[in-house]
């Protein structure tokens, strides 16, 4: 059992210790051989996503910290940039937009050669939406040449708030010209993509180096979803700006795939009914 199986799976394939009894509080199905994601990270296949991870409350402390520690630097200079983290809390889509941009632009985009990618996971498609449309209008409004987002979400969404029609992939994304999204991704057109519940597993991109989380993670989701950033590419490190989530939750739904997957309980047929 590699990385993050489900209860189900270990249910499914999974060994008792007994055989031949009846499954029990004593007696449940365990995985016959495991490669731990810390094997896997010590042995180079992929990458510790928890390495580089920061909320933004955490960021701002940092940011502070930093700016007080260096007695030489102007004040009124210091002043300024502890000013404009506190002008930009997350209060909503667009002060995140300003940081995310910002972020990219000065601590990812340069990275392996300039060939770095980003991913922002959002909450809902409405949001992805407002995202989509908040990127858009800031990179124009700054002039930013080489960051072009796509925004990958399923059906049509109803917004009237940010246009009469319905938002959908394909009049979101007018340069995809109906190219498959992780092909389309991977080349040098886009640098980030926005997703709402897609994307978040299964997604084989290996130039994927910083991940922007505005939804709330949990179990295998959670490491699914960080788990995108994991594939190895030479020169590559993850960062991971986390704007809802508690570290220690984070932390938890890690700690039980580092070393081993268990299943706590049998699943009860009689609960369907």
């Amino acid at each position: 059992f590699t990385a993050t199986p489900k209860a189900k799976t270990i249910e499914l394939f999974g060994r008792c210790p007994d055989p031949d009894a009846p499954p029990s509080d004593g007696n449940i199905p365990q995985a016959f051989h495991v490669y731990t994601m810390r094997q896997a990270i010590e042995e180079g296949f992929i990458l510790d996503v928890l390495k580089n991870y920061t909320t933004y409350d955490m960021a701002l402390k940092l940011a502070q910290k930093l700016s007080e520690a260096d007695s030489e630097v102007e004040r009124k200079r210091a002043s300024i940039r502890i000013g404009q983290w506190l002008r930009l809390h997350p209060t909503n889509i667009t002060r995140k937009v300003e940081i995310i941009i910002t972020h990219f632009r000065e601590c990812v985009a340069p990275l392996l050669g300039g060939k770095a990618k980003a991913m922002v996971v959002t909450g809902s498609r409405k949001e992805a939406v407002r995202y989509k449309l908040a990127f858009d209008k800031h990179i124009q409004e700054k002039g930013y040449a080489g960051i072009q987002a796509m925004v990958a979400f399923s059906g049509d969404v109803e917004d009237l708030e940010s246009g009469p029609d319905p938002f959908n992939e394909r009049n979101m994304n007018p340069t995809l010209k109906g190219r498959d999204m992780r092909k389309a991704f991977d080349t040098d057109e886009y640098q980030v993509m926005l997703v709402a519940n897609k994307f978040q597993t299964g997604f084989d991109q290996p130039k994927l180096c910083a991940m922007y989380v505005d939804k709330k993670l949990k179990g295998v989701d959670c490491i699914q979803t960080l788990s995108r950033l994991n594939r190895t590419y030479a020169g590559k490190q993850t960062f991971v700006l986390d704007f809802v989530n508690d570290p220690e939750d984070i932390l938890g739904a890690f700690r039980p795939y580092y070393r081993t997957a268990e299943l706590a309980e049998v699943s009860n047929p009689n609960l369907i009914y």
